[in-house]
């Protein structure tokens, strides 16, 4: 099991902590880890990422994940936790693609009375230090305009700015989400942000094509239509 250094440990002891129980930061990116950390991840899964990510489709089936780690699947594929004591606060799933260097955190996942306390960015963070090659960071955001506020755990509105207090910037693109598992329906209702390295036209097109490749998606005619706007956007070539 992957336990960050000691300078990460110190990061996480700066959070406000009541009951001054112990925190830390877990990384899960190979099969050991995972096996050693089950009862953390079942945690994970039935108490946190289920409830925040409640639409199916914006969501891949949480063994799907697990066995990327176990079997050194494409796309490369890293957990990391955050725990206090024996209760996991949050966790962050992140995708590498070394082809475009390219960071795609899926899915960032705090129980509710833990937000706000700066463990968010510290996942981020984490998981952008086991690459250290990425240039760039993407994020999927529910579309305010798009996305039924009924079935959204965070105001979308709330999460942009979040996110944007971070670092990030709304991509100019109508994005549309690849189907996150076989039988699954494309997602319409999200956007895309971005952190780090200038984005250009090369970038974002690269991105999309080692994303819609790793969900076996590359015939999509979504795909083509991006492509399309992307070339005629503003963003430099």
């Amino acid at each position: 099991m992957g336990i960050f250094s000691d300078r990460h440990n110190t990061d996480i002891s700066k959070i406000v902590n009541k009951d001054a129980r112990p925190r830390r930061v877990v990384l899960i990116n190979d099969e050991r880890d995972v096996e050693e950390c089950i009862d953390l991840l079942n945690q994970f899964e039935d108490d946190i990422y289920i409830k925040n990510f409640p639409i199916k489709e914006e969501r891949e089936e949480f063994e799907t994940i697990l066995d990327r780690i176990r079997y050194g699947i494409k796309p490369i594929t890293a957990i990391v936790l955050a725990t206090e004591g024996d209760t996991v606060i949050g966790g962050c799933v992140s995708v590498y693609y070394p082809q475009c260097k390219s960071l795609f955190p899926i899915y960032l996942a705090i129980r509710p009375e833990y937000r706000k306390m700066g463990f968010g960015r510290l996942l981020f963070d984490c998981s952008l230090e086991q690459f250290p090659n990425a240039e760039h960071m993407f994020i999927e955001v529910d579309n305010p305009s798009r996305v039924d506020i009924e079935h959204s755990v965070m105001s979308p509105t709330d999460r942009i700015l979040v996110y944007k207090r971070m670092g990030f910037e709304l991509v100019p693109l109508n994005y549309v989400q690849a189907p996150a598992a076989k039988g699954q329906q494309p997602c319409f209702t999200l956007s895309l942000m971005h952190r780090g390295e200038p984005v250009t036209k090369d970038v974002l097109k690269n991105y999309l094509h080692c994303v819609y490749e790793g969900l076996n998606s590359l015939n999509s005619p979504y795909l083509q239509k991006m492509y399309d706007e992307i070339d005629r956007s503003k963003l430099i070539a």
